[in-house]
């Protein structure tokens, strides 16, 4: 691997960073508007995955969130105008705002004539992607900006120096001033680090899985808790 233009004498890159999640991208989208030498490793090979797409794969984007899309000129690429309300207007009827914890929220009881302190545009109300929407659209920018993306190479393990980091990624290693964890709640980063991270004893499990449903349209849609659990079903009929 040549030495990227920027990177301190003896390093491959200023920045590794391990991950090329939503995080991970979007860190390295803006170190590269900053001119930084930048190198995302991934270990899966292909953004390809049931998990990531509509259904499986959809996450809710708060506002500080779709804030962040918005002033890097990504919000469009995210929610076509007909997905989501781009303005807060009084409507008769119950207008969907987002959840917290399974309670919808209602964006005819937001006053944002209240809020003296607020940034024009739309970012006001949060909406919804999926995984691989957002991950296609940072991906997209950060090769704009000259950020490499290895996929197929996840981080295996580190070894630290006064200089900087050397990075393994299977049988191969990189060298740079800088490595950043983005790989998730099992971190190869943070273990192989030290960073301790105590966190608390689970109080529940979580399973998911993709199939088929008989009969759909007999669930209604929303949040629903049964003595085995709860199931939420979207306004398409998705169950989730």
């Amino acid at each position: 691997m040549q030495r990227r233009e920027g990177a301190r004498a003896g390093n491959d890159f200023e920045v590794v960073i391990a991950g090329a999640g939503p995080v991970g991208l979007f860190l390295a989208c803006e170190l590269g508007l900053a001119g930084v030498s930048v190198l995302v490793l991934e270990r899966d090979a292909t953004t390809a995955s049931p998990r990531k797409g509509p259904g499986l794969g959809m996450r809710g984007l708060n506002t500080a969130a779709v804030e962040a899309f918005y002033r890097r000129g990504l919000l469009d690429s995210l929610f076509d105008p007909r997905e989501r309300a781009w303005t807060v207007e009084a409507t008769a009827s119950f207008q969907y705002a987002g959840n917290f914890a399974g309670i919808a929220l209602d964006a005819n009881r937001l006053r944002p004539a209240r809020w003296t302190y607020k940034l024009p545009g739309p970012a006001l109300l949060p909406g919804t992607s999926d995984l691989e929407r957002i991950e296609g659209v940072l991906s997209g920018r950060a090769r704009e900006l000259g950020v490499a993306i290895e996929r197929g190479a996840g981080v295996t393990g580190l070894v630290q120096d006064d200089e900087g980091v050397t990075v393994s990624a299977g049988a191969r290693s990189v060298r740079a001033g800088w490595l950043v964890g983005c790989d998730g709640g099992r971190s190869v980063v943070r273990k192989s680090a030290g960073f301790e991270f105590v966190g608390s004893d689970a109080t529940c499990a979580g399973y998911v899985f993709r199939g088929a449903l008989g009969g759909p349209g007999r669930l209604s849609p929303g949040f629903h808790r049964t003595p085995r659990g709860l199931y939420v079903v979207g306004d398409s009929g998705r169950s989730m």
